[in-house]
């Protein structure tokens, strides 16, 4: 039998590959499958994988606001859920922190910005269509719609996605790869930083019911996944 220790190594290193990483999503399942063959045939368990956590640690960076609004605060949630990470925002700086793998960690940030980036330049867009096209009358609150309904879209993917990959990555006891991953990250957040988060949620009125499904349409055009040229602009999620 090959040393368990060299067969654990192959399981981190094949969990690794990931999207977040600059897989392709086809990549990402078959390294996700193989990992899950190898913990099922020599008995790797979640306790002996927790050593992986130790390589975990925490970024932090500036919250951005659009205006009044904060884009970033409505797509969070599902990015870092998408990206296997744990976050918060620091209620006296306002930073983001977000605790995982580092790859992951720069997947979030780079995600997040970018996804609202791309959400509050089509509404600027969109608003700039609809005075050309006569609709003078259009102003913030159907630009903001516009943006609520582009997010909402947004995170709907960002779920779907999330729900694919617990239901494709399990190994033969039933047990999803992602939420183990995640538990380690869980561990690694209560050893290395001892936080007691709250959760917060924010509700707005859409004033506009065109801005808002507008912005839905364009939602879907928004890429989930890490261009090849490693992000750095809103065209690399999506362009008019």
């Amino acid at each position: 039998m090959q040393d368990k220790k060299k067969i654990m190594e192959k399981v981190r290193a094949l969990l690794a590959k990931t999207t977040a990483n600059g897989c392709t999503e086809e990549e990402a399942l078959a390294a996700m499958s193989m990992a899950r063959k190898l913990m099922d045939k020599y008995g790797v368990t979640q306790a002996e994988l927790e050593a992986e956590a130790e390589t975990f640690g925490t970024t932090s960076f500036a919250h951005r606001k659009w205006g009044t609004f904060s884009v970033e605060d409505r797509l969070g949630y599902w990015v870092a859920r998408y990206c296997d990470v744990k976050v918060w925002r620091n209620t006296n700086t306002g930073e983001w922190s977000a605790h995982g793998g580092e790859l992951d960690r720069e997947f979030f940030q780079w995600l997040l910005t970018s996804l609202s980036r791309f959400a509050e330049q089509h509404a600027e867009w969109w608003l700039t269509d609809q005075r050309r096209n006569g609709n003078a009358h259009y102003g913030w609150q159907d630009q903001k719609s516009f943006v609520i309904g582009c997010v909402d879209r947004i995170n709907e993917r960002l779920k779907e996605e999330w729900r694919k990959r617990q239901s494709n990555l399990k190994t033969t006891d039933g047990k999803a790869l992602v939420v183990l991953k995640m538990q380690l990250v869980e561990q690694s957040f209560h050893r290395q930083v001892g936080l007691k988060l709250r959760s917060s949620t924010r509700r707005e009125n859409m004033r506009s019911s065109s801005g808002f499904h507008a912005g839905r349409a364009t939602g879907d055009k928004a890429s989930l996944n890490r261009p090849v040229n490693g992000g750095g602009g809103m065209r690399s999620i999506g362009s008019r």
